[in-house]
């Protein structure tokens, strides 16, 4: 059973690629939480995956939660996890260990994917040609996790004292930022309610105007609402206007 929350559709690929590769169901995190799922019984013999974006190298707080109040059955079953990252997973190895170890369950692994980055708050997004070349890199590094899984678990990745430090400072960064302040919809705008949709916080709302609004001052920073936006309207601050945007190829 394969448990993923994605925003621009990079961990949902990867996800993808470990159903191509071991079966078993795929289920959106995100939809878990807004039902109210929590209960799940893991078929004996499937190993259960969790996968995720890199949020400030560390486990995004959607995650974390969910598998914190999640009731998962299933005796002795085998746990690992992937993050998608632009650059480093930080300190997710050590976050996951005592995340599933603290549940009970037999954690084996954390794997690090790099694909295409999309936090368009801070970061350039690659160009299309580079997204292509990453995307490729990113199969090759999927096909070595699901050899290295076959084979036992021995390859996973281990962090280092600077990328936990690295982590735990950048954690500090993102707990007291994530301003929403700086979004908002320009005239391209045709006011397609998507971007509500996609919010899994529920912090947009569409305003009388059929623009979309913020509503609360701080979310995750996802940036599924401004990335798949598909008249690219939505802005954060004034540096993204002309700033390529990424959505993997599995959300297309």
């Amino acid at each position: 059973m394969i448990f993923y929350f994605t925003a621009t559709g990079n961990s949902k690929y990867a996800a993808e690629k470990l159903q191509a590769a071991f079966g078993g169901s795929m289920e959106d995190i995100a939809v878990a939480v807004r039902n109210g799922s929590l209960k799940y019984r893991i078929p004996e013999g499937e190993t259960l995956f969790f996968v995720f974006p890199v949020y400030y190298y560390d486990v995004p707080k959607i995650v974390r939660e969910f598998i914190e109040k999640a009731d998962f059955e299933g005796e002795d079953t085998p746990v690992c996890a992937v993050g998608t990252c632009g650059s480093s997973s930080g300190r997710c190895d050590r976050t996951m260990a005592r995340l599933i170890k603290a549940k009970g369950m037999n954690f084996k692994a954390f794997y690090q994917v790099v694909m295409p980055e999309n936090y368009l708050a801070m970061f350039r997004v690659p160009l299309p040609e580079e997204q292509i070349m990453i995307l490729r890199r990113s199969d090759r590094e999927l096909n070595d996790i699901v050899d290295d899984i076959k084979f036992g678990f021995r390859m996973g990745r281990k962090s280092g004292l600077a990328g936990r430090t690295g982590s735990a400072l950048a954690q500090i960064v993102y707990r007291n930022g994530r301003p929403t302040k700086k979004f908002y919809a320009d005239d391209s705008c045709i006011s397609c309610g998507i971007c509500q949709t996609l919010c899994v916080f529920d912090v947009i709302k569409i305003a009388g105007n059929g623009k979309p609004a913020w509503t609360k001052d701080r979310c995750a920073h996802c940036m599924a609402c401004i990335s798949r936006c598909p008249k690219q309207a939505i802005q954060y601050g004034s540096g993204t206007k002309k700033k390529v945007r990424f959505i993997n190829p599995s959300l297309k």
